[in-house]
């Protein structure tokens, strides 16, 4: 009878590894396949101006209050955000690999980075790729990626938590009309422990000083769920910078004018999928280095006929403008 139940117990694992295998195998497949005929709709046509457009958007689907029609919900609502705002450049965080490949067929005006390594290193390294690449960034087809880097903030320092480590994904991007200049976007997703969180938002300066070095005249934006709020003054006093220990010396400024908000309203971009607001300031932010002017950022608190949000937390925009000439890339 042990021998029986310890074949079972084996085969029903062997069934559940082949059935991963085929589902990493066929998102990999999804993402990297030629995007040729389609029904679905296009959003229409970013801007090409002088101007650039920002949004930043924490789409979370992993979260047991997310509910069993969460999906369904996103996949109607996506597009019609996405649509008030035209976004040139996104910044999505908690994005899985089933989202970034829908968002991926459905955003015609977009390419985006990172893409999963697909099955190359194994069934373990395509899960691993999978959670280092939930912070999706998607741009625009008026620019072309000249780099990208994507990983672990603190690859050397790995927390014994799992959910305690940040990850970030950047891109270099160029304005193949040379109206803009070149743009270093980094998205971020810092943690929840305030002390982790505070290490991995000065060391968000190092990188892009680190990438500001090999494209002296690119002007840089950071943006992200922070999941800190400008009152956490450990953290948010290292995203606005500069600090004695970080390397570079660019102050960041944070697009959000708080004189706007409602008197005693919460303003919180945190509202876990009812639209009451959990935190009295913003925790998902925009942020530009020198260079940069801009429009106050705005929370977008768009939902469903019926009441339903796409996410448990509201997308942020804001629109850019160079303040200085940057010599085009030829």
């Amino acid at each position: 009878m042990k021998q029986t139940s310890a074949a079972g117990f084996t085969h029903r694992w062997a069934l559940v590894f082949i059935a991963l295998l085929a589902v990493a195998g066929a998102i990999c497949w999804y993402l990297e396949k030629p995007r040729i005929a389609t029904r679905a709709k296009p959003l229409n046509p970013v801007s090409r101006g002088i101007k650039v457009r920002v949004m930043t958007f924490n789409v979370n689907m992993i979260e047991p209050t997310a509910g069993a029609d969460r999906w369904h919900i996103q996949r109607r609502l996506l597009p019609k955000i996405l649509d008030i705002c035209k976004p040139d450049l996104i910044g999505f965080q908690a994005c899985t690999p089933v989202q970034a490949a829908w968002l991926a067929d459905h955003l015609r005006n977009y390419r985006h980075y990172p893409v999963p390594r697909g099955l190359a290193g194994g069934i373990f390294s395509a899960i691993s790729g999978a959670i280092s690449t939930w912070n999706q960034i998607f741009y625009s087809t008026r620019f072309s990626r000249i780099a990208a880097a994507h990983g672990l903030v603190r690859p050397g320092d790995l927390q014994n938590d799992a959910t305690e480590n940040a990850y970030y994904s950047l891109v270099v991007l160029h304005d193949r009309g040379g109206t803009l200049p070149d743009i270093i976007l980094l998205d971020a997703h810092l943690r929840h422990g305030n002390s982790n969180a505070a290490v991995d938002a000065g060391l968000l300066h190092v990188i892009v000083h680190q990438w500001r070095r090999k494209f002296p005249g690119a002007l840089s934006i950071v943006l992200g769920d922070m999941n800190h709020t400008r009152t956490d003054i450990p953290v948010y006093s290292r995203l606005i910078g500069p600090v004695a220990h970080v390397a570079g010396d660019d102050q960041w400024s944070d697009t959000f004018d708080y004189k706007l908000r409602p008197k005693n309203r919460a303003w919180g971009t945190v509202q876990y999928y009812v639209g009451r607001p959990g935190l009295t300031w913003p925790s998902d932010l925009i942020f530009v280095g020198p260079g940069w002017s801009w429009t106050p950022a705005k929370i977008i608190r768009f939902h469903g006929r019926h009441g339903n949000y796409p996410s448990d937390h509201f997308p942020v925009c804001t629109v850019l403008t160079p303040t200085r000439k940057t010599a085009a890339r030829p």
